[in-house]
């Protein structure tokens, strides 16, 4: 079979899935390749090979690295890692020429969740997310001086109600009961979901926010209520005739 030469003018697709082939009728099909090991594209569309490694230093620990850039003569390489003696995660900031420079203590993620962390970086501030634990920002606060504290949400001018986001983590057949409507109340779930981690967390009950004050069991735990709970009703009607 007469092989067909063509020219490729440029990669800006970057690798493509092998389920791409034969896809010609696709503008990323002509600007990609079926593999680019050890390659780097370049915005202008072309690309250059990877540059070599060079040894900088010993981290000690299983770590992820990731680049904190905060301008172009100004960057850093972070070593994020789980420490099993002080139970929390930790990142070594490392300058370009390998100097250790500071180490971020009080973290939340460990050796199994530690590649799931999403993290994203503008100027001096870079913010960890994860579904197991609040997000953490980190701030630079110096030339080799680094700040870190959980993500501060907006809150209302009263200070109750705090614009998180919720998710239901409680399995789909779990309900929960709140023993009233406003000031401290204890919440009860019909199986286990509660453990002690849950205190100083807020959960939304009909979007309206409680926070956990304290542990009594799995399946009962304290709170104070920093928006009025709406009201159970219940509806009677006629028939069920046409009625959802």
């Amino acid at each position: 079979m007469r092989r067909v030469r063509t020219l490729q003018t440029n990669f800006s697709a970057g690798q493509l899935d092998p389920l791409m082939v034969a896809r010609s009728d696709t503008k990323a099909y002509g600007n990609g390749a079926a593999e680019m090991t050890n390659f780097m594209q370049l915005v202008q569309g072309g690309v250059k090979r990877r540059p070599g490694m060079e040894y900088l230093g010993e981290i000690g620990y299983h770590a992820r690295l990731i680049p904190f850039v905060f301008n172009e003569s100004q960057l850093y390489l972070f070593a994020m890692y789980y420490d099993s003696v002080a139970t929390e995660g930790r990142i070594k900031v490392f300058s370009t020429s390998g100097t250790l420079l500071t180490t971020i203590t009080g973290l939340d993620w460990n050796d199994n969740n530690l590649h799931e962390v999403r993290y994203t970086q503008r100027n001096d501030v870079i913010i960890f997310t994860h579904e197991d634990f609040p997000m953490h920002i980190i701030t630079r606060t110096g030339l080799s001086s680094f700040n870190a504290a959980y993500y501060d949400f907006d809150a209302d001018l009263s200070g109750g109600k705090i614009y998180a986001p919720f998710y239901a983590f409680q399995a789909y057949n779990v309900s929960i009961t709140p023993s009233g409507r406003t000031g401290s109340i204890t919440l009860t779930t019909s199986a286990n979901h509660w453990t002690a981690d849950h205190v100083g967390a807020r959960v939304a009950i009909h979007g309206q926010q409680v926070e956990i004050t304290g542990y009594t069991s799995a399946t009962q735990v304290t709170g104070t209520v920093q928006e009025t709970l709406l009201a159970d009703q219940d509806l009677t009607v006629g028939s069920s005739s046409e009625f959802v």
